[in-house]
């Protein structure tokens, strides 16, 4: 059976209480929103960034591709 999994950018508190075995379904769902846009940042990496090993956590390098200025 195939998976899909997201990707969830939350609070600390939404992440200790989100993780409470004892909550309902709609506990669940309750901390579930968009995530402001204007706090996030998009660049383009290395295209076998899945072939490098990585430690957790670490933000990968911006790579800039001459064949896509702007970006």
């Amino acid at each position: 059976m195939d998976r899909i999994t997201f990707r969830v950018i939350g609070s600390k508190a939404d992440e200790e209480r989100w993780l409470n075995p004892d909550l309902a379904k709609e506990e669940i769902a309750a901390p579930i929103k968009p995530y402001d846009e204007t706090l996030m940042a998009a660049y383009t990496v290395q295209k076998d960034f899945n072939k490098i090993r990585h430690e957790e956590g670490q933000v990968l390098p911006v790579f800039e591709y001459s064949e896509l200025p702007g970006l």
